[in-house]
This record gives structure tokens, C-alpha cells and sequence, in this order.
């Protein structure tokens, strides 16, 4: 009965609670780690020719595309600089947002309303970091300055329209990789920066396996590797997550990581970044 009722039969989103409700009467019957939630995972997986899940982000991807929101507020994303569209019309929130120099916070639910994501030059960067992002963004686009403006068309004049900025906040959030799949459809290149560490190095690889060509590993050299170099060492079962990497970038960067053992921070790169930014705006 549910894998009839799937909402995006309709292209249509509902709640995982309120499906579960129509379905069995009880909002909990699907919850992750019950008997019925393991059956419909295989069961949408068949549907879709998808995998089945190993984690609780690939769980929450798969029921999204097949029109099931789960934890859709909680689930977000940071951003700015980018237009998004509803019904072929910009959305005034985010354009707002924009216009006053200030990052947007994202749900998955704010998501999946929209048509499309575009970014006005056909770049985004993307960190992994929040204090990296905030003082990118602090440091290319001054709020303080941005709110002095007269007028709107003021504040387009002194907010330097063509820098698109992403952060994922770590570990990715399903509403990072919509908002990200949105960008792709659009054709813009992504440049992906992040931590010298197995967790680090696994996120990369996991974002550059999913877009290919359209995601560029951004400061993932050796010798950037060597300028962030920190006191931090990395365990021998960190390291391990090393050998699952496929990128062939990232494996021969894995060999320096191997042999200094420690990790490198995102943070002690961030007027390189600047200026790469800068340089590709």
C-alpha cells in the first residue's frame, strides 16, 4: 500500500509522519530501525534502481526522491549569492537575503519548492567549515557597509553581485547535496575546499565521485596540505578511512597525510582562498 501511494507518483513531497499516518494510522510505523521502514528502504530502492541505504543521510536522499520528507526543517544548508526560482519567477527571500550582503540559512523544506538554483557567473564555492565561509564572506562582501546603503539599488551597486558561496557545515546534509544537484543542473562548476583529515578527505571524495567534472578539488595540493599542518595527530583508525578513497587526487595526497600524521586545517588557508575567489569571480 505505501509503495503505491508514493507522493512523487503525483510530484508531490509529504512528511514522513503524515505518510506513515495515511498508511498504517501510526506516524512512528516508519521510523528508522523498525521492520516496515527496512521493507519500504528496498522497496523504494526496486523503484527507483537505487542502492540500498548504508546511513541515515543515503536514507533520508532516498525517500526524498521518492517524494517522502524526512526531518526536512532540520535538515539545511548555508548559502549565498544565489538566485532561486519558483514557478519561473526569482524567489524574494532569497533575493532579500542577497541584496543585504547576509548568508541564508536553508531547510531541505525550503528545497523543495524551488524549480531552480542558479549562480549568476556559473561558479559556486563550496567549504567545509563555517568560520572559514563567515570570514570569506566577511572579508569579500562588509555587512556593515552593504546596511549603510541609501536604496536597494544602492545596495546592488556596493554588494559585488557575482560571488556564489556555499558551506556544508561538515558532514553532508542531504539539503547540501539538493542544493548542490540543483546548481549542477544548471551546468556551474563547483569548487570544493575542506580539511587536511580522513573525515576531510572523505567528504571530497564522496562530493567529487557524485559530480565528476562539474566539482574541482580546490586547494587539495601538497603544498597546501603542508601550510595547514597542525599538532593534531590523526589515529591509526582514522587513518584507515583512507583506503576507500577513489579519487586519484586524494589518494596521492593520502601519502602525504600518511607520512606526517597529522592534520591540516581549512582555516590557515583562507587569503589563498580569498584570492582564488577573487581571481575566478
Amino acid at each position: 500500500k505505501a509503495l503505491n501511494k508514493l507522493p512523487f507518483y503525483k510530484q508531490k513531497k509529504q512528511r514522513l509522519a503524515v505518510f506513515s499516518t495515511l498508511i498504517t494510522k501510526n506516524p512512528h510505523a516508519f521510523d528508522q530501525g523498525t521492520d516496515l521502514d527496512t521493507l519500504l528502504q528496498y522497496a523504494i530502492a526496486y523503484v527507483l534502481k537505487a542502492k540500498k541505504p548504508d546511513n541515515a543521510e543515503e536514507r533520508a536522499e532516498l525517500f526524498y526522491n521518492a517524494g517522502i520528507l524526512v526531518n526536512e526543517v532540520m535538515n539545511y544548508t548555508l548559502c549565498y549569492g544565489l538566485d532561486a526560482f519558483v514557478k519561473g519567477k526569482v524567489h524574494q527571500g532569497w533575493d532579500s537575503f542577497w541584496l543585504m550582503g547576509e548568508p541564508l540559512l536553508i531547510s531541505l523544506k525550503n528545497l523543495s519548492t524551488l524549480d531552480r538554483i542558479v549562480s549568476s557567473n556559473g561558479k559556486v564555492f563550496v567549504f567545509e567549515n563555517p568560520a572559514v565561509f563567515s570570514t570569506v564572506l566577511d572579508k569579500l562582501h562588509p555587512v556593515d557597509m552593504i546596511h549603510k546603503a541609501d536604496d536597494l539599488q544602492d545596495i546592488a551597486i556596493k554588494s559585488t553581485n557575482n560571488i556564489s558561496l556555499i558551506c556544508t557545515g561538515g558532514q553532508l546534509k542531504l539539503a547540501s547535496l539538493i542544493l548542490l544537484d540543483l546548481l549542477v543542473k544548471e551546468d556551474t562548476t563547483i569548487y570544493y575546499s575542506g580539511d587536511f583529515d580522513p573525515e576531510g578527505l572523505g567528504i571530497a571524495d564522496k562530493l567529487k565521485n557524485r559530480y565528476g567534472n562539474s566539482l574541482r578539488l580546490w586547494r587539495y595540493g601538497k603544498s597546501d596540505y603542508e601550510k595547514t599542518l597542525s599538532k593534531s595527530k590523526i589515529s591509526n583508525k582514522s587513518m584507515s578511512k583512507l583506503h576507500n578513497l577513489k579519487s586519484k587526487q586524494l589518494r596521492e595526497l593520502s601519502i602525504l597525510l600518511r607520512k606526517y600524521a597529522v592534520a591540516g586545517y581549512q582555516e590557515l588557508l583562507i587569503d589563498d582562498l580569498i584570492i582564488d575567489i577573487k581571481n575566478n569571480a
